[in-house]
């Protein structure tokens, strides 16, 4: 039976760092960009990360828990180890066929997984 599957990927590595950005909620862990003006919220997990893309939100995070989530980043110039910008979930499904025992991919994108 085919399974449903997420992916995670970058969508845009913005050039702000966090530690120059105005904190706008210490406890929850967000700030708001010098230049876009929007809310940048920290993720110290996978689900934290899906949580705010889901939303719409742009995020911030360690390089190690982008590759957790299976994202991976380009270096960067100054060698930051804090990603700051917008993420996607794609979600595709990944099975067997009835004619050969390959997997194939179908992307789901599209569709809403969280509401049934």
């Amino acid at each position: 039976m085919p399974q449903v599957k997420s992916n995670f990927n970058i969508k845009v590595d913005c050039k702000q760092r966090w530690h120059e950005m105005e904190t706008i909620d210490r406890v929850k862990r967000i700030k708001q960009c010098n230049v876009c003006q929007e809310k940048i919220y920290w993720c110290n997990s996978v689900d934290e990360i899906k949580e705010a893309i889901s939303n719409g939100a742009c995020i911030a995070a360690h390089n190690g828990t982008l590759e957790e989530a299976g994202m991976y980043r380009a270096p960067v110039p100054d060698g930051s180890a804090i990603f700051v910008g917008e993420a996607e979930i794609t979600s595709y499904m990944v099975g067997q066929t009835d004619m050969t025992d390959e997997s194939y991919l179908l992307d789901f994108s599209d569709i809403d997984l969280d509401n049934d």
